[in-house]
């Protein structure tokens, strides 16, 4: 159900050496570092993941801003649905989903109605 948690950083770098080796001991290692600011690990591309980039919103990474969790949906249509239903309860967009592979979209959780 989860494909991948991301946790918000305001120096990736410094995060990523404190991940790296005990990713490492538990199987995983780099898989990813766009040039765009997040650097993903995992096992393996398309497989569950931990990421740590700064937050969407490009303020400080505080708790709860940056922290994400994605989950997996079979269908473009299923993404969609998700995403008007949480709207629809009051929760806010931080832009379109991010389409290819994956559908991206960025629901910040809100206490009084959650992103789901």
């Amino acid at each position: 159900m989860t494909g991948s948690v991301t946790l918000g950083s305001n120096d990736r770098e410094h995060a990523c050496a404190f991940c790296s080796a005990p990713v490492a001991e538990i199987g995983g290692r780099e898989v990813r570092r766009p040039n765009h600011g997040f650097t993903r690990y995992g096992t393996g591309r398309g497989q569950t993941g931990l990421s740590i980039a700064k937050p969407c919103d490009a303020k400080a990474a505080v708790p709860g801003n940056g922290t994400m969790a994605a989950l997996v949906l079979k269908r473009p249509p299923q993404v969609d649905a998700r995403c008007a239903k949480a709207l629809a309860r009051g929760g806010t967009d931080e832009g379109a989903p991010v389409r290819g592979k994956l559908s991206l979209p960025c629901l910040p959780f809100d206490d009084a109605v959650g992103s789901c």
